[in-house]
């Protein structure tokens, strides 16, 4: 983590000599007021592609994913995704591409959205026909999505 003046100077650095080959990312940390990472990726990668091809792989159609996101990181696989979760405390340029505003990833947003969303028991019997919550097969039952 780095102040943004010298965040940018590496990122300039990196874009002259690999521009063709990387992805470059600014990522603003939202723990630390005022600091930033850098990303740096192959030019082809990405969590939108991955997204992709692991649907793909399980036969899950993309209207069918959730997706959960925070940073700049994120905005390919939102891109992709069927339902896009973005937590309070998201960079806004994710938040405005969401579908969905949960509590931040501090008062854990995500753990209370899969809960409401896939646990309490008025979707489980819905979904699934069954009362058991704790049912091992709802986790690993691949003959659901194949």
């Amino acid at each position: 983590m780095y102040p943004l003046e010298e965040i940018r100077s590496l990122e300039q650095i990196l874009k002259k000599k690999y521009e063709d080959e990387i992805s470059i990312k600014i990522i603003k940390d939202i723990y630390n007021e005022g600091y930033y990472t850098l990303e740096v990726s192959n030019k082809d990668a990405n969590k939108g592609k991955m997204l992709e091809y692991v649907s793909e792989y399980l036969g899950i159609d993309l209207n069918d994913v959730t997706v959960f996101g925070d940073q700049a990181n994120d905005k390919e696989m939102f891109e992709k995704a069927g339902t896009k979760v973005a937590v309070n405390n998201a960079n806004k340029e994710l938040k405005s591409l969401a579908d969905v505003i949960i509590d931040s990833n501090d008062n854990d947003g995500v753990a209370k959205y899969l809960e409401r969303e896939y646990l309490s028991s008025e979707v489980w019997y819905k979904k699934w026909g069954r009362k058991n919550m704790l049912s091992p097969s709802f986790f690993m039952d691949y003959s659901e999505i194949r």
